[in-house]
Protein backbone atom coordinates (compact mmCIF):
# COMPACT_ATOMS: atom_id res chain seq x y z
CA UNK A 1 0.00 0.00 0.00
CA UNK A 2 1.25 3.46 -0.81
CA UNK A 3 1.37 5.69 1.94
CA UNK A 4 0.91 8.90 0.08
CA UNK A 5 -1.44 7.79 -2.15
CA UNK A 6 -3.83 6.56 1.05
CA UNK A 7 -3.32 9.70 2.43
CA UNK A 8 -4.22 11.74 -0.68
CA UNK A 9 -7.79 9.78 -0.95
CA UNK A 10 -8.70 10.00 2.57
CA UNK A 11 -9.10 13.55 2.31
CA UNK A 12 -11.31 13.59 -1.00
CA UNK A 13 -13.41 10.34 0.59
CA UNK A 14 -14.04 13.00 3.70
CA UNK A 15 -14.89 15.76 1.24
CA UNK A 16 -17.32 13.35 -0.79
CA UNK A 17 -18.55 12.14 3.04
CA UNK A 18 -19.42 15.61 4.00
CA UNK A 19 -21.24 16.80 0.86
CA UNK A 20 -23.42 13.45 1.32
CA UNK A 21 -23.93 14.39 5.28
CA UNK A 22 -25.07 17.76 4.16
CA UNK A 23 -27.04 16.49 1.00
CA UNK A 24 -28.85 14.19 3.73
CA UNK A 25 -29.74 16.46 6.56
CA UNK A 26 -31.66 18.95 3.94
CA UNK A 27 -28.62 21.58 3.47
CA UNK A 28 -27.85 21.69 0.26
CA UNK A 29 -25.04 23.99 -1.37
CA UNK A 30 -27.03 26.48 -3.17
CA UNK A 31 -24.47 25.99 -6.42
CA UNK A 32 -26.34 22.68 -6.90
CA UNK A 33 -29.72 24.18 -7.70
CA UNK A 34 -30.80 26.35 -10.10
CA UNK A 35 -33.33 28.64 -8.60
CA UNK A 36 -36.77 27.40 -8.60
CA UNK A 37 -40.12 27.94 -6.83
CA UNK A 38 -42.43 24.60 -5.83
CA UNK A 39 -45.78 24.38 -4.27
CA UNK A 40 -46.52 22.06 -0.92
CA UNK A 41 -49.83 21.10 0.38
CA UNK A 42 -50.88 20.39 3.84
CA UNK A 43 -53.92 19.17 4.98
CA UNK A 44 -56.28 20.53 7.98
CA UNK A 45 -58.56 19.48 10.38
CA UNK A 46 -61.79 20.36 8.66
CA UNK A 47 -64.19 23.49 10.08
CA UNK A 48 -68.19 22.15 9.80
CA UNK A 49 -67.31 19.27 7.18
CA UNK A 50 -65.23 21.55 5.09
CA UNK A 51 -62.22 20.27 4.09
CA UNK A 52 -59.69 22.89 4.18
CA UNK A 53 -55.55 22.62 3.66
CA UNK A 54 -52.84 25.17 3.60
CA UNK A 55 -50.52 25.61 -0.19
CA UNK A 56 -47.10 27.03 0.17
CA UNK A 57 -45.18 28.50 -2.68
CA UNK A 58 -41.36 27.90 -1.26
CA UNK A 59 -38.00 29.32 -2.90
CA UNK A 60 -34.98 27.38 -3.25
CA UNK A 61 -31.48 27.78 -4.21
CA UNK A 62 -31.26 31.69 -3.63
CA UNK A 63 -33.30 32.48 -0.66
CA UNK A 64 -31.48 35.45 -0.27
CA UNK A 65 -34.13 36.89 -3.51
CA UNK A 66 -37.05 37.90 -3.62
CA UNK A 67 -39.82 35.88 -6.12
CA UNK A 68 -42.99 37.45 -7.25
CA UNK A 69 -45.76 35.05 -8.20
CA UNK A 70 -49.28 35.08 -8.97
CA UNK A 71 -51.71 33.22 -6.82
CA UNK A 72 -52.74 29.53 -7.19
CA UNK A 73 -55.32 28.72 -9.72
CA UNK A 74 -57.75 26.02 -9.91
CA UNK A 75 -61.35 25.91 -11.05
CA UNK A 76 -63.40 24.54 -7.94
CA UNK A 77 -60.87 25.74 -4.88
CA UNK A 78 -60.77 29.32 -3.04
CA UNK A 79 -57.31 30.64 -2.02
CA UNK A 80 -57.02 32.87 0.97
CA UNK A 81 -53.58 34.85 0.95
CA UNK A 82 -52.89 34.22 4.80
CA UNK A 83 -49.76 36.16 4.68
CA UNK A 84 -46.49 37.56 2.80
CA UNK A 85 -43.77 36.30 3.65
CA UNK A 86 -41.83 38.71 2.06
CA UNK A 87 -42.40 40.81 5.39
CA UNK A 88 -41.30 38.13 7.63
CA UNK A 89 -38.78 35.79 5.65
CA UNK A 90 -38.62 32.13 7.19
CA UNK A 91 -35.60 30.21 5.55
CA UNK A 92 -34.75 26.99 6.84
CA UNK A 93 -31.98 24.70 5.05
CA UNK A 94 -31.60 26.98 1.75
CA UNK A 95 -35.18 27.14 0.81
CA UNK A 96 -37.78 30.20 1.74
CA UNK A 97 -41.42 30.35 2.21
CA UNK A 98 -42.61 33.16 -0.05
CA UNK A 99 -46.51 32.58 0.17
CA UNK A 100 -48.90 31.08 1.95
CA UNK A 101 -52.60 30.63 1.28
CA UNK A 102 -55.63 28.87 2.67
CA UNK A 103 -57.31 26.40 0.50
CA UNK A 104 -61.13 25.70 0.55
CA UNK A 105 -63.38 24.17 -1.66
CA UNK A 106 -65.57 20.81 -2.17
CA UNK A 107 -63.97 17.42 -1.38
CA UNK A 108 -62.14 15.78 -4.58
CA UNK A 109 -58.96 15.70 -6.56
CA UNK A 110 -57.47 18.96 -7.97
CA UNK A 111 -54.60 19.92 -9.99
CA UNK A 112 -53.09 23.59 -8.48
CA UNK A 113 -51.17 25.69 -11.03
CA UNK A 114 -48.87 29.20 -10.14
CA UNK A 115 -49.96 30.77 -14.06
CA UNK A 116 -46.31 32.83 -13.69
CA UNK A 117 -43.54 33.48 -11.27
CA UNK A 118 -40.67 35.54 -11.61
CA UNK A 119 -37.21 35.82 -9.74
CA UNK A 120 -36.14 39.34 -9.01
CA UNK A 121 -32.27 39.41 -9.14
CA UNK A 122 -30.31 41.88 -7.56
CA UNK A 123 -29.68 44.42 -10.20
CA UNK A 124 -33.71 44.45 -10.32
CA UNK A 125 -34.20 42.66 -13.43
CA UNK A 126 -36.69 39.71 -13.59
CA UNK A 127 -36.37 36.62 -15.01
CA UNK A 128 -39.22 34.02 -15.14
CA UNK A 129 -39.20 31.01 -13.46
CA UNK A 130 -41.62 27.40 -13.91
CA UNK A 131 -43.74 26.41 -11.44
CA UNK A 132 -44.73 22.72 -11.66
CA UNK A 133 -48.58 21.91 -11.08
CA UNK A 134 -49.42 20.38 -8.06
CA UNK A 135 -51.91 17.07 -7.70
CA UNK A 136 -53.63 17.31 -4.21
CA UNK A 137 -56.20 15.21 -3.08
CA UNK A 138 -58.65 17.82 -0.57
CA UNK A 139 -61.49 15.95 2.04
CA UNK A 140 -60.50 12.45 0.13
CA UNK A 141 -58.33 9.94 -0.78
CA UNK A 142 -57.99 10.55 -4.43
CA UNK A 143 -55.63 9.40 -7.18
CA UNK A 144 -52.96 11.92 -6.39
CA UNK A 145 -51.89 10.03 -3.71
CA UNK A 146 -50.80 7.18 -5.67
CA UNK A 147 -48.79 9.90 -8.01
CA UNK A 148 -45.31 9.40 -5.99
CA UNK A 149 -42.93 12.59 -6.76
CA UNK A 150 -45.25 14.64 -7.64
CA UNK A 151 -47.40 14.93 -4.42
CA UNK A 152 -44.84 17.27 -2.17
CA UNK A 153 -45.26 17.23 1.48
CA UNK A 154 -44.88 20.31 3.84
CA UNK A 155 -41.12 20.48 5.17
CA UNK A 156 -42.36 21.38 8.62
CA UNK A 157 -44.35 17.96 8.71
CA UNK A 158 -40.44 15.82 7.79
CA UNK A 159 -38.36 18.53 8.98
CA UNK A 160 -36.83 15.74 11.70
CA UNK A 161 -36.30 12.95 9.44
CA UNK A 162 -33.51 14.39 7.43
CA UNK A 163 -31.73 15.27 10.31
CA UNK A 164 -32.15 11.93 12.13
CA UNK A 165 -30.67 9.93 9.06
CA UNK A 166 -28.10 12.14 8.75
CA UNK A 167 -27.11 11.48 12.44
CA UNK A 168 -27.71 7.73 11.72
CA UNK A 169 -25.42 8.04 8.94
CA UNK A 170 -22.65 10.03 10.97
CA UNK A 171 -22.37 7.06 13.36
CA UNK A 172 -22.33 4.34 10.46
CA UNK A 173 -19.36 6.57 8.79
CA UNK A 174 -17.81 6.76 12.21
CA UNK A 175 -17.83 2.86 13.12
CA UNK A 176 -16.57 2.40 9.94
CA UNK A 177 -13.39 4.66 9.63
CA UNK A 178 -13.02 2.80 13.67
CA UNK A 179 -12.88 -0.08 12.36
CA UNK A 180 -10.47 0.74 9.18
CA UNK A 181 -8.11 2.13 11.83
CA UNK A 182 -7.61 -0.87 13.90
CA UNK A 183 -7.56 -2.76 10.87
CA UNK A 184 -4.39 -0.29 9.52
CA UNK A 185 -2.81 -0.36 12.92
CA UNK A 186 -2.69 -3.92 13.14
CA UNK A 187 -1.50 -4.76 9.84
CA UNK A 188 1.34 -1.92 9.76
CA UNK A 189 2.38 -3.26 13.26
CA UNK A 190 2.48 -7.26 12.24
CA UNK A 191 5.70 -7.08 10.30
CA UNK A 192 7.79 -5.77 13.54
CA UNK A 193 9.24 -8.21 14.79
CA UNK A 194 10.13 -7.52 18.80
CA UNK A 195 13.92 -7.99 19.65
CA UNK A 196 14.17 -10.05 22.64
CA UNK A 197 16.00 -8.54 25.68
CA UNK A 198 19.88 -9.72 25.79
CA UNK A 199 20.32 -11.87 28.57
CA UNK A 200 22.59 -9.66 30.37
CA UNK A 201 20.44 -6.88 30.39
CA UNK A 202 17.23 -8.75 31.52
CA UNK A 203 19.71 -10.53 34.46
CA UNK A 204 21.18 -6.80 35.68
CA UNK A 205 17.83 -5.87 35.42
CA UNK A 206 16.26 -8.78 38.00
CA UNK A 207 19.48 -8.53 40.15
CA UNK A 208 18.97 -4.46 40.91
CA UNK A 209 15.58 -5.60 42.05
CA UNK A 210 16.81 -8.04 44.09
CA UNK A 211 19.51 -5.98 45.87
CA UNK A 212 17.00 -3.49 46.42
CA UNK A 213 14.34 -5.50 48.61
CA UNK A 214 15.52 -5.41 51.89
CA UNK A 215 12.93 -7.60 53.56
CA UNK A 216 15.32 -11.05 52.40
CA UNK A 217 17.74 -12.35 54.33
CA UNK A 218 21.10 -14.05 53.77
CA UNK A 219 19.48 -17.23 53.15
CA UNK A 220 16.89 -16.30 50.48
CA UNK A 221 19.15 -13.60 48.74
CA UNK A 222 21.90 -16.27 48.33
CA UNK A 223 19.47 -17.94 46.49
CA UNK A 224 17.82 -15.68 44.43
CA UNK A 225 21.69 -14.25 43.72
CA UNK A 226 22.28 -17.90 42.33
CA UNK A 227 18.77 -18.30 40.46
CA UNK A 228 19.65 -14.77 38.19
CA UNK A 229 23.41 -15.78 38.01
CA UNK A 230 22.64 -19.67 36.55
CA UNK A 231 19.90 -18.19 34.66
CA UNK A 232 21.89 -15.85 32.48
CA UNK A 233 24.32 -18.68 31.60
CA UNK A 234 21.48 -20.40 30.49
CA UNK A 235 20.20 -17.70 28.56
CA UNK A 236 23.74 -16.93 27.18
CA UNK A 237 25.89 -20.52 26.90
CA UNK A 238 22.72 -22.70 25.99
CA UNK A 239 23.06 -25.31 28.62
CA UNK A 240 21.20 -25.98 31.83
CA UNK A 241 23.36 -24.18 34.38
CA UNK A 242 20.49 -23.60 37.47
CA UNK A 243 20.70 -28.34 37.38
CA UNK A 244 24.39 -28.26 37.38
CA UNK A 245 27.42 -28.03 40.35
CA UNK A 246 29.47 -25.25 40.93
CA UNK A 247 32.55 -27.81 39.63
CA UNK A 248 29.93 -28.84 36.30
CA UNK A 249 29.57 -24.79 36.00
CA UNK A 250 33.49 -24.13 35.87
CA UNK A 251 34.36 -27.47 33.26
CA UNK A 252 31.56 -25.79 31.18
CA UNK A 253 32.88 -22.05 31.32
CA UNK A 254 36.20 -23.51 30.07
CA UNK A 255 34.48 -25.65 27.68
CA UNK A 256 33.20 -22.38 26.08
CA UNK A 257 36.72 -21.22 25.83
CA UNK A 258 36.47 -18.17 28.20
CA UNK A 259 39.49 -16.79 29.19
CA UNK A 260 40.59 -18.01 32.60
CA UNK A 261 40.06 -14.59 34.48
CA UNK A 262 36.16 -14.97 33.87
CA UNK A 263 36.17 -18.34 34.54
CA UNK A 264 37.45 -17.24 38.42
CA UNK A 265 35.45 -14.77 38.60
CA UNK A 266 32.63 -17.24 38.41
CA UNK A 267 33.64 -19.74 40.75
CA UNK A 268 34.46 -16.51 43.18
CA UNK A 269 30.20 -15.65 42.50
CA UNK A 270 29.44 -19.36 42.76
CA UNK A 271 31.12 -20.60 46.20
CA UNK A 272 30.04 -17.94 48.69
CA UNK A 273 26.91 -18.37 47.52
CA UNK A 274 26.89 -22.09 47.63
CA UNK A 275 28.55 -21.56 51.71
CA UNK A 276 25.18 -19.51 52.20
CA UNK A 277 22.85 -21.85 50.95
CA UNK A 278 24.19 -25.67 52.22
CA UNK A 279 26.63 -24.69 55.03
CA UNK A 280 24.37 -21.38 56.69
CA UNK A 281 26.92 -19.27 56.02
CA UNK A 282 26.57 -15.89 56.87
CA UNK A 283 28.17 -12.89 55.97
CA UNK A 284 25.96 -9.70 56.05
CA UNK A 285 25.82 -6.84 53.85
CA UNK A 286 29.91 -7.02 53.28
CA UNK A 287 29.09 -10.55 51.17
CA UNK A 288 25.95 -8.82 49.09
CA UNK A 289 28.43 -5.72 48.65
CA UNK A 290 31.05 -8.05 47.34
CA UNK A 291 28.75 -10.22 45.45
CA UNK A 292 27.55 -7.71 43.36
CA UNK A 293 30.60 -6.42 42.75
CA UNK A 294 31.73 -9.40 41.36
CA UNK A 295 28.53 -9.80 39.58
CA UNK A 296 28.49 -6.62 37.36
CA UNK A 297 32.28 -7.41 37.06
CA UNK A 298 31.28 -10.71 35.09
CA UNK A 299 28.78 -9.77 33.41
CA UNK A 300 31.00 -6.10 32.05
CA UNK A 301 34.03 -8.65 31.07
CA UNK A 302 31.67 -11.33 29.24
CA UNK A 303 29.93 -8.84 27.42
CA UNK A 304 33.37 -7.19 26.21
CA UNK A 305 34.49 -10.52 25.25
CA UNK A 306 31.41 -11.75 23.28
CA UNK A 307 31.68 -8.35 21.59
CA UNK A 308 34.74 -9.13 20.11
CA UNK A 309 34.51 -12.48 19.17
CA UNK A 310 31.34 -11.64 17.10
CA UNK A 311 32.71 -7.82 16.23
CA UNK A 312 29.19 -6.45 17.09
CA UNK A 313 27.85 -3.51 19.97
CA UNK A 314 24.54 -4.80 21.42
CA UNK A 315 24.56 -2.32 24.19
CA UNK A 316 25.47 -1.27 27.86
CA UNK A 317 25.44 -4.27 30.22
CA UNK A 318 25.03 -2.23 33.24
CA UNK A 319 21.48 -1.41 31.62
CA UNK A 320 19.18 -1.78 28.44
Amino acid sequence: MNPGASSTALPVFLRALLLFIIMACGAEPESLHEPSVRMEFQSLEPVEDQPRALVRLVLRGTPQLEVEAEAPRCEGLDFELLENKHEDLETVGGAKEILEYMVRGKPGSYVIQVPSARLIQEDGSRSPLEVAPLFVDLGVQGPSARLHGILLPSSRLSSWWPWLSGLALVVLVFGLLRILWSRHKHSSGAGRRIEPEPPHVMAIRAWESLMADASLGDLDRAMEMSVIFRGYLEQTYGWPARARSTTEITAALQGEGLAPALVEQATALLEPMDLVKYAGHGGGAGLQHALDGSFRSFLLSARSEQLVGHGADSGDPHGP
